[in-house]
Order: structure tokens, then C-alpha cells, then sequence
């Protein structure tokens, strides 16, 4: 997949996006269910990305694959995409030169037709930290680091035994 342009990417605050109704007090949005191709289908599915201090993560790239949709987080950590269909989905956010992953469920509803209040999906990034790689690429580069540093300061150690043992020679030699 390319690499989208992210200015034209629609965020939870743009006008296309406005009929969220996103009621932050109770963090609810409202969502109808409907059946298109004998398929359900919400208007609206909101994600809420938030970082391992439960911080909303504004202005990052999420993406919901089954037919690949993109949409860029407002500034309270939303993302909102449009006619989902009701099934199992993988949701991908890019943050900080990482992805990660999640597998979400998207249940149809008992009612269709009709407002349904719901609660955003939260996806937590966290920082894992390293990958393992380098974890081993420091762990060879240390004892290769050790190995010849020891040597060096057993040979430098050796060197100047011989210059004592050779200074003490010349002195009982010319005692």
C-alpha cells in the first residue's frame, strides 16, 4: 500500500466527519445499523487511540483493513470511519515509525434502523521498547568490546612487567 497523502485524509474534525456525534461526557457515539447486499453495515465506527498514559494521540494515521479505509485522529484521539461493516477487522496505527496491530469485532446489532449509542474501541499504544535484534547486535559488540579490551590491557600489563623486569636487570647489573 502506498503511502497516503495525509493532508487529503479525512480527521474527526473535519466537516465530512462532523456527524459523529461524539458525546464526551458519557464517551458515547451514536451509530445506526443497516443491511446493504444482504451485508449489516454501521454508518460509523469511532476507535479512540490513546498512548500507555491513557493520553489521546491526536494527528496519527489509522488504518481498517478488510477493504483498506484511512482516517487521521482529531485532536482528542478519534478516529472515525464511515459504513463499516458489521464482522472482524484489523486496525492499524503508524505512531512513531512503528505499527501496530489490533483485532476488533464489530457485532451486528440487534436493532437496525435506529440510533445506537456505543462506546469507541480504545486502542493503547504502547512503546515496546528495542527490537530484539539490537538487543543481540549490543550484547555480540559488548563482548567482542571486552574480549580485546582484556587483551590489550594484559598485553599493556605484560609490557610494562618486562620494562621493570629489564630496568631492574640494568640496576643489579650495574650494582
Amino acid at each position: 500500500m502506498e503511502n497516503p497523502d495525509l493532508s487529503t485524509l479525512p480527521t474527526a474534525s473535519d466537516e465530512s466527519n462532523a456527524s459523529a456525534n461524539l458525546d464526551l461526557v458519557n464517551n458515547n457515539f451514536y451509530t445506526k445499523a443497516y443491511e446493504q447486499n444482504q451485508q449489516i453495515y454501521l454508518t460509523q465506527m469511532v476507535f479512540k487511540i490513546v498512548d500507555a498514559s491513557n493520553n489521546p494521540i491526536p494527528g496519527i494515521l489509522v488504518t481498517l483493513y478488510s477493504s483498506p479505509l484511512q482516517t487521521l485522529t482529531d485532536d482528542n484521539g478519534y478516529a472515525i470511519f464511515k459504513s463499516i461493516e458489521a464482522g472482524e477487522h484489523r486496525v492499524e496505527v503508524a505512531y512513531l515509525g512503528k505499527k501496530v496491530s489490533k483485532q476488533v469485532v464489530i457485532s451486528e446489532p440487534a436493532v437496525k434502523n435506529q440510533e445506537i449509542a456505543m462506546q469507541p474501541i480504545e486502542i493503547k499504544v504502547t512503546d515496546s521498547g528495542w527490537p530484539w535484534w539490537l538487543y543481540v547486535i549490543f550484547g555480540f559488540s559488548l563482548a567482542i568490546f571486552l574480549y580485546f579490551g582484556l587483551r590489550y590491557c594484559f598485553w599493556r600489563r605484560q609490557l610494562k612487567i618486562r620494562w621493570l623486569f629489564r630496568k631492574l636487570k640494568k640496576r643489579n647489573a650495574k650494582n
